[in-house]
């Protein structure tokens, strides 16, 4: 690239770069997706039915507590709130009636019938908690009573099971970490969407492209220009969106919600690097786009249905059929795979990284190529 040339892509990105940020349009769309899209996914989340049940309360209603005040006691101490009488104050969905001669049988080592009563489909979360806490508290009754009689407690389990998990986070964590890298991927679409379109046809409309191509720079210089301007805008809508989530995780309200979300301050300029290629790949595309569209509107509906394509990849990324060595270093899919290891394992899949910048470079290059063939040819001309 020569030195003239350079000169002229650095004064037309410099225009463009004025021009967008006096376009509060433009500002606000590339800050909406990145600020206002996670709010708005931990809000449904914390929303949905039944995701407040996993911090709510547990009470129960003990009918006939004072005969089993050692019973009353365990549920105490495993986060019971045990109510002896009906109150309007607290919701309780679980009762549990224990009978008269609990003590005389559980003291005759007899086995002693306990009621509990509960709805799995209303009260899910109380049912089974109480439920487990019975059990706990039945294993140690059983094994207080093999020592009395001394009977090893070890001859009841022959088996000394370990479970080593190889999963680093739950199943709803990684959930919400493919969730997650949806939104780069369209927090970078966004942010450079509506700058394209209005550098592109909104110019040709408004007659500043014609002057613009009367000026003494080559057209290569004014694609480079715009083209450098709508990634630096799709960057900056990464940027904000891993700020976000970034907040989010350190602020404690994904880990309130249970959510193991590894994502930090730290993994934002990280995330910028890997996402760098597909920003790049991305705004040329849109840029090619905005210049073949004949209209405002037309670019509108055109560059609208780029966003489509990361969207898409991303949702067959997690496709058992995508679980190929060479379709991971795929632009696109090496992102998502990329971003979900991340989110989910805590580190980058850094090997194949460079194989895929060399492809979104190849397919950038020619993308730009063909723009500039288009400015040459002087169909971007109204009189055209």
């Amino acid at each position: 690239m020569s030195r003239s040339l350079l000169h002229d892509t650095a004064i037309i990105l410099g225009k463009e770069l004025r021009d967008a940020t006096r376009d509060k349009r433009s500002v606000f769309l590339t800050l909406f997706y990145g600020v206002f899209g996670p709010l708005i996914m931990l809000a449904s989340i914390y929303l949905q039915p039944g995701n407040d049940s996993v911090n709510k309360p547990v009470s129960v209603l003990v009918i006939g507590a004072r005969y089993a005040p050692n019973l009353v006691a365990h549920l105490v101490s495993e986060n019971i709130d045990v109510q002896q009488s009906k109150n309007a104050s607290h919701d309780i969905g679980v009762i549990l009636t224990i009978a008269a001669n609990y003590g005389q049988k559980i003291t005759s080592g007899e086995a002693v019938q306990i009621t509990l009563t509960g709805s799995r489909r209303d009260n899910d979360n109380a049912l089974n908690k109480v439920e487990g806490a019975l059990e706990n508290y039945e294993r140690t009754l059983a094994v207080q009573r093999l020592i009395l009689r001394g009977v090893p407690p070890v001859l009841l389990s022959p088996f000394a099971i370990e479970i080593h998990n190889t999963d680093e986070s739950s199943a709803f964590a990684i959930y919400f970490s493919q969730s997650v890298v949806f939104f780069f991927l369209v927090a970078c679409s966004s942010a450079g969407m509506s700058l394209a379109i209005d550098t592109t046809a909104g110019e040709r409309e408004r007659h500043s492209l014609e002057i613009l191509l009367a000026q003494p720079v080559s057209r290569l210089a004014i694609v480079l220009g715009k083209w450098l301007t709508i990634t630096i805008f799709g960057l900056a809508g990464i940027a904000t969106c891993g700020l976000t989530f970034a907040i989010l995780n350190a602020s404690g309200q994904l880990a309130q919600m249970g959510i193991g979300f590894g994502y930090g301050f730290a993994e934002v300029p990280v995330t910028l690097l890997y996402l760098v290629g597909f920003a790049s790949f991305l705004a040329a595309l849109q840029l090619l786009v905005g210049f073949a569209a004949r209209s405002f509107k037309e670019a509108q509906a055109y560059i609208g249905f780029t966003m489509i394509v990361p969207i898409l990849l991303s949702m067959l990324a997690n496709a058992s059929y995508f679980d190929k060595v060479w379709m991971k270093n795929l632009p696109v899919l090496f992102e998502v795979m990329t971003l979900k290891h991340l989110l989910t394992l805590g580190n980058f899949l850094n090997s194949a990284w460079p194989v895929t910048l060399m492809m979104e470079a190849i397919f950038t290059v020619i993308i730009l190529a063909i723009a500039t063939a288009r400015l040459n040819s002087g169909k971007m001309l109204p009189s055209d």
